[in-house]
């Protein structure tokens, strides 16, 4: 049980004066006796794991690992996922809300802290966890019994929690989830379908639900899933990426690359990212992508060699010799010492059927390495 005037308090915020505020807020409330102050997430983290906390006060918005990140993480520790958390933030943002929601936050509060807000919210959220639901009672056992891997007794629990409080869907979620795990797809759809009719801000309902559509190999049902999560909470585009390489790897590639069109808006670094796909495709032999993937970053980036030299290979690959001279030769522009570029060059003027054009680089790759075999072959190709 925790002592609500005793009671240990970790306060989480880059902003040392938010923390002597709260402090001293609580403490004119009677609220907690001792209180340790972490200026970002990562030593929030590490002052959890070394201490013992009755409750965490979380900003949002810090540096490195964000409240929410920190919220994450500690709902998926065995030792501290049963603490009781506040988050705070400056906005009522929907994915902030969302997503804290997801994470089975204690509670949220918004700047500015007054005393009455504390008032209220922390008694309630000490009272709640000293005497906890039924639903949340029965949710628990559930997800040690899972932990074991006895889906049956799991899914026996879970149907409890429903039970006790049918208008959640929490645990029309956890039962579709146990259900999956199990094998039962049938009872895992109608139960994730029916969380996501109860409420429409599920997203870990709405990720499960396309995950079992992947494995169904129902490829329209896990898109509209997938898509309708990054919707509700931008964060989930990481399942919608997997979904599209997968695509990728099943030659829908007008199909895969919309689902990226929409990945890269939500993307925080789109252009790191688009390089990475294209990379991915290209290995895929999913040239067309991977063409259109390159030179929309070379529009944002300006010449860039190693752009020029992947979108080179592309155009080589479709047979596009003439755009991959233009953009091997722009490349060699920044490094003139690269054999593996100036045969390339080479290669794709013979293609072209220009053999004379192909000399020029292949003596300059052979000032560079007089015994360079595939030079020294391309080049009696030439006379």
């Amino acid at each position: 049980m925790i002592d609500i005037a005793t009671m240990s308090v970790l306060i989480a915020d880059d902003v040392e004066s938010m923390f002597n505020a709260i402090r001293s807020i609580m403490r004119i409330l009677g609220f907690g006796k001792k209180f340790h102050y972490a200026a970002n997430g990562t030593d929030a983290l590490s002052a959890l794991r070394e201490g013992s906390f009755d409750l965490a006060l979380l900003d949002n918005n810090m540096p490195g690992m964000t409240g929410l990140e920190l919220l994450q993480t500690i709902r998926s520790d065995k030792v501290l996922r049963d603490l009781p958390v506040i988050m705070i933030s400056g906005h009522a943002e929907k994915e902030f809300i969302t997503t804290a929601a997801e994470s089975d936050i204690d509670a949220y509060i918004l700047k500015p802290i007054t005393v009455n807000l504390l008032k209220e919210k922390i008694p309630e959220i000490i009272e709640r966890a000293n005497n906890p639901s039924p639903m949340t009672c029965y949710l628990k056992q559930a997800a040690e019994c899972a932990e074991h891997g006895d889906f049956d007794q799991a899914i026996v629990i879970a149907q409890n929690a429903a039970a006790a409080n049918p208008r959640s869907s929490r645990p029309l979620r956890e039962l579709g989830f146990y259900y999956f795990q199990q094998g039962n797809i049938q009872e895992a759809e109608a139960c994730l379908r029916k969380a996501v009719e109860m409420n429409r801000l599920d997203v870990i309902a709405y990720t499960t639900l396309g995950d079992l559509y992947l494995r169904t190999g129902d490829i329209d049902g896990a898109l509209r899933c997938f898509l309708k999560a990054m919707d509700i909470s931008p964060r989930n585009y990481e399942r919608a990426l997997n979904l599209g390489k997968l695509l990728v790897k099943k030659k829908m590639h007008a199909r895969a690359f919309q689902v990226f069109a929409r990945v890269f808006e939500l993307s925080p670094n789109p252009l790191s990212l688009k390089i990475e796909l294209a990379d991915f495709c290209a290995t895929e032999k999913a040239y067309t992508i991977a063409e259109k993937l390159l030179k929309s970053v070379l529009d944002k980036t300006g010449p860039n060699a190693d752009i020029l030299l992947k979108l080179g290979l592309v155009c080589e690959a479709l047979g596009k010799h003439d755009e991959a001279l233009k953009y091997f030769i722009e490349a060699e522009m920044h490094d003139d010492q690269d054999i593996h570029l100036k045969l390339h060059i080479a290669k794709n003027y013979i293609a072209r059927g220009k053999p004379l054009f192909a000399e020029r680089p292949l003596r300059a790759v052979l000032n560079i390495d007089p015994s360079n075999e595939e030079a020294l072959a391309l080049l009696r190709q030439c006379t």
